[in-house]
């Protein structure tokens, strides 16, 4: 059908040009983060944590808010999803004549996990970077900023 093979086109273009915004956005507030901190940062350098010990501290707290967001999202998304197609149902499906044939909810996990997996990677490397960056600072220009 070509109409559909058009919609689900749309689709996958939104959904990279979601990735990429999403990429973009995380990189950002990582910056931004890692500059209002800091001060924080250079108390841990001088409090004798290694740069290492630092960038996976920034790193795990990237990751936590990821993981936290997804399954909020995941759930978000579940919800509404059933709750649009027990709408249409309502809808369409009532009255004793079906103008729906009936259908199911069909989740592709498959495409949700490489979806997530890509997401997760690319968050990784996009949270990674700004945390490399300023834990490789020395802490006296980190502590001298302020």
């Amino acid at each position: 059908n070509p109409v559909m093979s058009i919609v689900f086109s749309a689709l996958r273009s939104m959904l990279v040009i979601t990735i990429i915004a999403s990429v973009i956005a995380v990189s950002y507030f990582s910056f931004i983060t890692l500059a209002e901190r800091k001060k924080e940062i250079g108390i841990f350098r001088a409090m004798g944590m290694i740069k290492r010990q630092i960038f996976l501290l920034l790193l795990l707290e990237g990751l936590t808010l990821l993981l936290v967001s997804m399954i909020f999202g995941g759930i978000a998304g579940y919800t509404s999803s059933s709750n649009i197609f027990f709408f249409f149902q309502q809808i369409f499906g009532s009255g004793g004549t079906q103008s729906v044939p009936p259908v199911f909810l069909y989740i592709p996990w498959g495409k949700i996990g490489s979806f997530t997996g890509t997401i997760f990677l690319l968050t990784v490397i996009s949270a990674a970077i700004p945390a490399q960056l300023t834990a490789s600072k020395q802490t006296g220009s980190i502590l001298r900023a302020e």
